[in-house]
């Protein structure tokens, strides 16, 4: 009779494989490893940086992917230029760069000062192949339309945000056409000059193939000269925030004369100056003076006409709109008018509804991202 050998230890090592643990960082696999990165603090990613070559290697782009500054501390706009100037080998990793130089003391104290002016040594941040994101705050980028001080390429920029800032046609016109796959513009001027036709005249057509989303905010006293630009060749333009009077045909100092009574076929005007593939339209509606503490400000009467055609007429004249909202800055009377208004976008349906100037605009809500009907 035989015997059934008792199984060993040895036996059940050599059977059975045991999975072996990492034994070393880098072994996790990359989605687990940028989980656990992601994770971790600035601080904290500089510490584990210094590990040892291998994970400084695999830490560092990351590290240094994004880039901001801020007014007043060492970390401002001249202190990165001076940190780049030392550490060149650091600016390749950069995909995200936000210079921001406003000082409190405009808000806290009403200050008027003059915007951080970029001079030729500052081209340098603008001047690498791997920056997608691109965001100015508060700074003067006229000295950048000199070609005399270098040319840009920024090849994969997606992202382009002018804020507050002061600039010259020639310096945006050499930024925006450095790259051929922009996305995302926006141009707010709250204080700093007005967005003219001269202005976006040589930068946007250059974009057109591209561009998705497209903000122009023009507040304060100022009134724009009349002129009008055409967007219908604009086919992958998703997000549209503009004035009425920058779109269609302003005539006079301050408001424009698109109105049915002005103009009849006030929906072929429409038709002929919107993108036909619009999603989202977000309008500044309302007057850009503030409003006193117990008034309302009221819609203009032609705004109240052109919302209601696109409304109406919503087929015809922007088949893909979704979403249609009103910038304002305090104190937007509900009156019946409007309600209705409400009411016929719930009919068809659009998501319409009122922000204020400083609301954003989520476009992963549901329908916003869909391409059922592309």
């Amino acid at each position: 009779m035989l015997r059934r050998r008792r199984a060993t230890r040895a036996d059940a090592n050599t059977s059975i494989p045991r999975r072996q643990s990492p034994k070393h960082l880098l072994d996790l696999p990359p989605e687990l490893l940028d989980a656990i990165i992601e994770e971790m603090a600035i601080c904290d990613m500089a510490v584990l940086a210094r590990a040892c070559k291998a994970v400084k290697a695999y830490i560092e782009p990351r590290l240094h992917q994004k880039m901001y500054t801020r007014c007043g501390t060492p970390q401002d706009t001249k202190g990165l230029v001076d940190l780049l100037q030392t550490r060149p080998e650091k600016l390749p990793f950069v995909e995200i760069l936000a210079l921001d130089e406003y000082h409190p003391l405009v808000f806290s104290r009403n200050i008027n000062l003059a915007p951080e002016k970029l001079s030729r040594p500052d081209i340098r941040l603008f001047n690498y192949s791997n920056l997608t994101h691109l965001r100015l705050a508060n700074v003067d980028l006229s000295e950048f339309g000199n070609p005399g001080h270098g040319s840009f390429s920024l090849p994969q920029l997606i992202l382009f945000w002018v804020e507050d800032c002061w600039y010259s046609a020639a310096a945006l016109k050499r930024l925006v056409t450095s790259s051929n796959c922009l996305e995302s513009i926006r141009l707010s001027a709250l204080d700093g000059p007005p967005i003219e036709e001269r202005i976006l005249q040589p930068i946007l057509p250059h974009a057109a193939p591209t561009l998705e989303t497209l903000e122009l905010e023009q507040r304060g006293m100022y009134h724009p000269r009349p002129f009008t630009f055409d967007l219908s060749s604009f086919t992958a333009l998703r997000l549209l925030r503009i004035e009425p009077r920058l779109l269609l045909a302003p005539v006079g100092k301050n408001r424009g004369t698109y109105s049915t009574t002005e103009n009849p076929d006030l929906a072929d005007l429409i038709r002929r100056r919107l993108p036909p593939n619009l999603k989202v339209l977000l309008l500044s509606l309302t007057e850009p003076f503030a409003p006193e503490a117990d008034t309302a400000q009221v819609i203009f009467p032609e705004d109240m006409e052109l919302m209601q055609c696109l409304l109406e007429q919503r087929d015809a004249v922007a088949p893909k709109l979704k979403g249609l909202f009103m910038y304002y800055d305090e104190n937007l009377a509900e009156t019946k008018e409007l309600n209705k208004l409400y009411d016929l976008a719930d009919s068809i349906p659009v998501l319409m509804c009122a922000l204020k100037r400083t609301g954003v605009v989520d476009l992963t809500w549901d329908g916003f991202d869909t391409d059922e009907d592309d």
